[in-house]
């Protein structure tokens, strides 16, 4: 099923093909994700809101829509990132989104206590798609895949 994270109405529509066709749900991956790299003189409008979009409110809508799907006791799980610690340039952005999204479980975990919803975070390090190949390549100055992947704890790197 094809939907825009950073669409209530998608989102709502996705909770609710769930419901219909399997039931409620015991796990929810919330891996809405994607970005830029610019310097910070070059930073655009719309990548700004992009990334806002997608890496926030798209993990908010992503929890949110489903609620009335989750068991009591399921278990969300949600993509963060491992920029947040690294202070990489052309990065602020996105390493502040992906810092958001490790509050958002906090604060979430406290908000569905009574749930018994649990909240896990994971920071794969770098996940070699189309995407990453053409925004976070090697570029002079700003590292790459061997770079990233050397910083992560398990020193993965990618395929």
């Amino acid at each position: 099923m094809q939907a825009d994270v950073t669409s209530k109405s998608d989102m709502q529509r996705v909770a609710d093909t769930i419901k219909a066709e399997h039931g409620l749900l015991d796990v929810l991956f919330a891996n809405a994700g994607g970005g830029h790299a610019p310097p910070l003189a070059e930073l655009t409008d719309e990548q700004i809101a992009s990334e806002l979009g997608i890496n926030i409110k798209g993990v908010i809508l992503t929890v949110q829509s489903p609620l009335g799907v989750l068991r009591d006791g399921a278990t969300i799980t949600l993509n963060a990132s491992i920029t947040p610690d690294m202070g990489l340039p052309g990065f602020a952005v996105h390493a502040s989104t992906k810092a958001a999204v490790r509050s958002l479980a906090r604060s979430w975990t406290t908000d569905l206590k009574d749930r018994r919803i649990r909240f896990n975070i994971i920071s794969p390090g770098v996940v070699p798609t189309e995407g990453y190949s053409h925004e976070l390549s090697d570029r002079p100055g700003q590292g790459g895949p061997l770079t990233y992947g050397a910083r992560t704890w398990l020193r993965r790197l990618p395929a």
